[in-house]
């Protein structure tokens, strides 16, 4: 049996082999080439730095999200409510794409939907209040 040795790397393929099967060039005529010596102090690929792992624990904008969820029910409304929707959303997007550890979903979530049921709430109990104010300063029709 024929040796099919790659003229780039130096890999024995095949004999039937049409390409090399470690790098992928063309073996066609190949075996009739003399074979340069293979290299004595090749080291081979060197992996590269590893991507940036979200560390743990709590961000920052989940816990804050979730702060401002709360605060908009006691007092601020709208005013905390909205801003810590939007705090939610951009930690649930960043934990998404892989920038934020996964532990902080709960949180984010959480703080996403006590700001935006605080938000809702706290316009539809000004509502009810200027409702209910406007109706008082009608005079009695009895």
């Amino acid at each position: 049996m024929a040796e099919n040795r790659c003229n780039q790397c130096g890999t024995t393929n095949a004999p039937e082999a049409k390409f090399c099967g470690s790098c992928g060039a063309s073996l066609a005529g190949s075996w009739n080439q003399p074979q340069p010596p293979p290299p004595t102090n090749y080291i081979g690929p060197q992996p590269g730095p590893l991507p940036p792992q979200p560390s743990g624990g709590t961000s920052n904008k989940a816990l804050f999200s979730l702060i401002l969820g709360i605060l908009s029910f006691i007092c601020c409304g709208p005013f905390s409510g909205i801003p810590g929707a939007i705090l939610a959303k951009m930690e649930m997007d960043a934990i998404k794409q892989g920038r934020a550890p996964e532990s902080n979903m709960g949180m984010a979530k959480a703080g996403f939907w006590i700001s935006i049921a605080g938000t809702v709430l706290s316009i539809l109990f000004f509502i009810l209040a200027l409702l209910f104010g406007f109706l008082s300063s009608i005079p009695n029709l009895y």
